[in-house]
């Protein structure tokens, strides 16, 4: 394998001297800024009645830092690209040519002229219970509430490299010195050798930060009661009931651009959603059979 020295002459590489070595940059410990807030009551409105409430909230903002963006691709550069050295010329003349002054080669580089990748991250959490409980009747007893909980994140991708961008600043005009595609601002990107590729090229071959937002959204609504329903000659029956229903939505929204794969340093994705929701009932019983006989202290079913 070929690497380059900072002169822009190609060399062989040095194993494992030439490797680059990523993890001083990674954050071991993550940044982590958090407030969160708590709320708990209760309200007696009759002798029977009571209501309760339970609130919360938590915000936090973790950052996390990996090393500059790790470019292998497949790229092609013109073999009188004015960015190449006459020994880098002879190179790809002699083993890389694919076509007509055109040069096939496969990279491999550490984009640390772009500066390290950032994920900001911003979550906020909320969740409300609000219920009543107490008597109906004599002996039996309700609880019934309601729950909405909703998370949401905001996330920021910073500082990966486009390849279709890299690919544009390889083709160079050896007259101007300019790229052969000018769109979109284009600057030649000098790739050959640590540190070469100038703030210019750097801000146009840099994309842009990646918006990857969602939300997810809980809802719930449950009663239940419980009590005797009726003695037997072992005891009282007791019975529990209930209802609930539960409806959860998710949503993530994620910018087009992870989607088209030209991206380097952060893993493809697409964006997603949906929900779904759950009614159930239930219904659990004691039937005391047997209590305080010679042959059992208590035989009993209990069924649901």
């Amino acid at each position: 394998r070929t690497t380059f020295n900072a002169d822009g002459n190609p060399r062989q590489m040095v194993l494992p001297d030439d490797y680059y070595n990523y993890a001083p940059v990674n954050y071991l410990q993550v940044p982590l800024d958090r407030e969160a807030f708590g709320l708990m009551g209760h309200y007696r409105l009759t002798d029977r009645y009571e209501a309760y409430l339970e609130a919360s909230y938590t915000h936090n903002k973790p950052a996390e830092q990996l090393a500059p963006t790790p470019a292998f691709s497949w790229l092609e550069v013109n073999l009188d690209n004015p960015l190449l050295t006459p020994a880098a010329q002879d190179l790809f003349t002699n083993q890389f040519a694919c076509d007509v002054n055109l040069a096939c080669v496969y990279f491999g580089r550490r984009f640390v002229e772009t500066g390290p990748r950032i994920a900001d991250r911003e979550n906020d959490y909320y969740r409300i219970t609000a219920g009543v409980s107490g008597e109906l009747g004599k002996k039996w007893e309700i609880d019934s509430w309601l729950t909405y909980t909703r998370a949401t994140q905001e996330q920021l991708l910073l500082t990966d490299v486009s390849r279709s961008r890299l690919q544009q600043a390889l083709l160079v005009d050896p007259v101007t010195g300019d790229c052969t595609d000018p769109t979109g601002g284009c600057i030649p990107a000098n790739i050959f050798g640590a540190g070469n590729v100038s703030r210019e090229a750097a801000d146009f071959i840099r994309y842009p930060p990646f918006e990857k937002p969602s939300e997810r959204v809980h809802k719930l609504a449950s009663v239940f009661v419980s009590g005797p329903l009726m003695p037997t000659w072992a005891g009282e029956l007791e019975v529990a009931a209930g209802l609930e229903w539960r409806s959860d939505e998710s949503l993530c929204l994620v910018d087009e651009a992870l989607f088209t794969a030209d991206q380097f340093g952060w893993n493809d994705d697409s964006p997603g959603g949906g929900d779904d929701s759950v009614a159930e009932a239930h219904v659990e019983t004691v039937v005391p059979l047997a209590s305080n006989r010679g042959w059992a202290d208590y035989l009993g079913l209990e069924l649901g």
